[in-house]
């Protein structure tokens, strides 16, 4: 992408912030390269790796290293023959290969239910040369860069010199006790790394040896006794064998560190990659960024998208091209959002291809461009003798001859700065060719050709920035299909200009620029009134859709109190049967001792027969029964998905979102940050409580419980306080019921969530789990 483009629309800015987030050097310096992606392999992987990362920052046990030291100058000392590093250099390389080990053990936690993390593959070529030198590293040397006392080459020497150090001590203090008249304390000063006696100036010529000085007063001399010379001279050179060692020591792991050299920076190469997406995912996750769909038929499809640089300023924006459409002309008033818009629209097709992730809401969708071009701003310049419009059309100039159809070209205030007539002329005719040229056109305006030339074509789409005609002020929001008023007059008052100038300028305006003003008005206000008849027509189609759902949870309820009764009854039928068999037995045992003929033993064994007849019959119609409930529920289920919607996925029961409807019988699911295709059959609704009638209303700020509950690990008093917890959130936000993990364990748990949930008036009942399921490990409860 080019840099002109990359400062226009802010992405300079926003990858500065994203490397705020970076744990090494290497990763920042990644992230200032050109890292964006150009084909879809190469997207889908790039959003895999981000995702997968979110997933991990969010649910890992395992945190990832806090950073990593920079070990760039370390490593070119290393390129110089015989080089020999510093302790603190040789610790920080060990502290990097176990920064690095961390990270990619971060990476690699694997998540449940999946085979393999895609994470986990940046870390493949991991040099297995390093685990060795980071431990032999860390045998050898502490914090900040020292050898440890306990090397065993080094603890010799160092007991030698204290040994040492212990004679002159002694000798010091002897000699102190035998002169106390001649000294003026009765300790030994350190001067110069020697040890030498402090006497009294007048005392001096009584002590043969050097003399290291004098007192500022003149008083004291500070003498060296030749005994005390070679003492002195003995500590020296026992701490000079001690420095020759830990020079030996330090250039023993200096050459270790220098074989795997090569190593080390290919290491280096990883952690960039690796750190570079990890900033990205943590940026991603502090934005409440969400993924974006590929769609190379759609131009561009941004809902609620927050431009990263505003803060909490920023006004969500939404943006949606429809197919078939080329581009699109923004028009409306000064300061009214129209270049914040479009490069929002820049800056997320950027985002999209260096991370995948944008700050907007689900349902973005961006196509992949192999280039985005951009003229936002003043090109004015004195030394290249450019005005301010020479300076718009020389970049014009290198985005036509630069644009390919794949190409996306956002053109801001284009044909100002020049005769109205010329410049809307040449606004339109560059504007033709960009359609031509480019993939997706986005421009800026305030003329009248362009916008009426957008109502002309097939090609082009007129967008409002709307105006709040009752505060006289812009709402920042898109309107489409219908072109802007520029509202100048308006935005002058509100600059607070002088009346008599606000009174003279409509004046001149003219009546027939007012008729115009007047139908746009009109057509604005149109607009306004269809899209709150579209609200509404929503309303009541959800209103109707609650209503059907509650309708079917109705009938599903009736079929479930069908079946249950069916089997009471059968149960009863076959209890009847089972003591009816035993009386006839005993009837015809008595039977044999008595008159007894062929024909009476054969009628009551048909009486019995029809009796098991009719329990067959009965348990058929049981099971047929069942399999209708069964069929009833995957069909309700399967009618009742839409997009958004909270569900249960899969055996396990996962709680995910719906994104959208793929192919016939399978929808895209988001579960976490991950996304996957899942079958119609395995999907299943959070079912809701149906809403009773009361005269008492509530609200709450508390957010959804999850409807699954793990209490593994709990004592079984914190696991009944948790439970008593969920239960309570769920009639609180109108849920039908949820799960219970509670593990196999001793059954404490098991047994006493089950005692508690029989006392507990709200819940209808509860059971365990299908073997397939979690079996007598989980306990499911309806409300």
């Amino acid at each position: 992408m080019h840099t002109r483009t990359l400062e226009d629309l802010g992405f300079t800015t926003v990858t500065t912030s994203i490397a705020t987030h970076a744990l090494s050097s290497e990763g920042k310096e990644e992230l200032s390269r050109d890292r964006f992606v150009r084909t879809a392999d190469e997207w889908e992987e790039r959003q895999l790796l981000v995702g997968d990362i979110m997933r991990l920052r969010q649910d890992s046990l395992r945190p990832a290293p806090s950073g990593f030291p920079d070990i760039s100058g370390i490593l070119n000392l290393l390129d110089r023959p015989a080089a020999v590093l510093a302790g603190e250099d040789i610790y920080t390389v060990g502290g990097y290969i176990a920064a690095a080990r961390e990270f990619k053990a971060f990476c690699e936690e694997q998540d449940e239910g999946k085979a393999v993390n895609p994470a986990a593959g940046l870390f493949t070529a991991f040099p297995v040369t390093l685990a060795p030198v980071e431990k032999e590293i860390f045998s050898i040397m502490e914090s900040p860069g020292t050898v440890k006392k306990s090397h065993p080459e080094l603890a010799k020497l160092l007991r030698d010199v204290e040994r040492i150090r212990g004679e002159r001590q002694a000798y010091s203090r002897e000699f102190l006790l035998k002169n106390s008249q001649s000294v003026r304390n009765d300790q030994p000063v350190l001067r110069d790394g020697r040890l030498v006696i402090p006497m009294r100036s007048d005392q001096s010529s009584t002590v043969t040896g050097f003399v290291h000085g004098s007192s500022a007063s003149g008083a004291t001399t500070f003498m060296e006794p030749f005994p005390l010379v070679g003492l002195n001279n003995n500590v020296v050179l026992a701490e000079q064998k001690v420095q020759m060692c830990i020079a030996r020591i330090l250039s023993a792991l200096s050459a270790t560190v220098k074989a795997v050299l090569d190593d080390v920076k290919v290491l280096q190469c990883i952690i960039g990659e690796a750190d570079a997406l990890y900033a990205c995912a943590s940026w991603a996750g502090r934005n409440r960024c969400v993924v974006v769909h590929r769609s190379d038929d759609i131009p561009c499809r941004l809902v609620g998208a927050r431009h990263p640089l505003l803060g909490s300023k920023a006004v969500p924006v939404t943006v949606d091209i429809p197919p078939g459409i080329d581009g699109v002309v923004f028009s409306g008033p000064n300061a009214g959002g129209k270049t914040v818009t479009i490069k929002t629209v820049g800056l997320f097709a950027l985002l999209n291809q260096f991370c995948g992730y944008v700050p907007a809401e689900e349902g973005t969708s961006l196509p992949l461009f192999d280039g985005i071009f951009s003229d936002i701003g003043d090109d004015q310049s004195i030394e290249k003798e450019f005005s301010t419009f020479s300076g718009h059309l020389h970049r014009i100039g290198f985005i036509m001859k630069e644009a390919t159809p794949r190409s996306l070209i956002i053109l801001d205030e284009l044909g100002s700065g020049t005769d109205p007539a010329e410049g809307a002329a040449l606004a339109r005719a560059i504007l033709e060719y960009c359609l031509d040229h480019a993939f997706l056109t986005l421009v800026t305006s305030h003329h009248g050709v362009l916008k009426q030339y957008a109502y002309g074509s097939d090609r082009l789409l007129n967008a409002a920035m709307e105006f709040d005609e009752e505060f006289h002020r812009p709402t920042f929001r898109v309107v489409s299909g219908i072109s802007g008023e520029s509202h100048a007059i308006e935005t002058a008052r509100r600059m607070d200009l002088p009346s008599e100038v606000i009174v003279a300028a409509q004046k001149y305006l003219g009546t027939e620029a007012v008729r115009i003003s007047t139908i746009i008005r009109d057509l604005e206000e149109k607009q306004r009134r269809a899209r709150q008849m579209e609200e509404e027509m929503a309303q009541d189609k959800k209103a109707l859709e609650s209503a059907l759902a509650q309708a079917r949870e109705r009938s599903r309820t009736l079929l479930e109190e069908e079946v249950r009764v069916r089997e009471d009854g059968m149960a009863q039928l076959s209890s009847y049967i089972a003591d009816t068999r035993k009386s006839l037995e005993n009837l015809i045992a008595d039977l044999r001792h008595g008159e007894i003929s062929r024909e009476k033993t054969l009628r009551a064994k048909q009486f019995i027969a029809d009796l098991q007849e009719k329990e067959k019959k009965e348990r058929d119609a049981l099971v047929s029964r069942k399999d209708r409930q069964r069929t009833f529920n995957r069909t309700q289920d399967a009618t009742l998905l839409t997009e958004g919607m909270d569900v249960l996925v899969g055996t396990a029961r996962k709680e995910g979102r719906l994104l959208r409807k793929k192919g016939k019988n399978s929808w895209e699911v988001s579960v976490g940050v991950m996304r996957m295709v899942i079958d119609e059959k395995d999907i299943h609704p959070v079912r809701r409580r149906e809403t009773p009638v009361s005269v008492i209303s509530y609200a709450t700020a508390s957010p959804r419980p999850s409807p699954i509950l793990d209490v593994r690990g709990m004592t079984l008093d914190q696991a009944l306080e948790e439970v008593s917890r969920r239960v309570e959130a769920c009639i609180v936000h109108d849920m039908s019921g949820f799960e219970i993990i509670h593990g196999y364990g001793d059954g404490i748990l098991a047994q006493g969530i089950g005692n508690f949930l029989d006392s507990f008036p709200a819940v209808k009942k509860r059971f365990f789990a299908r073997p397939e399921e979690g079996g007598m490990g989980k306990t499911y409860v309806e409300l």
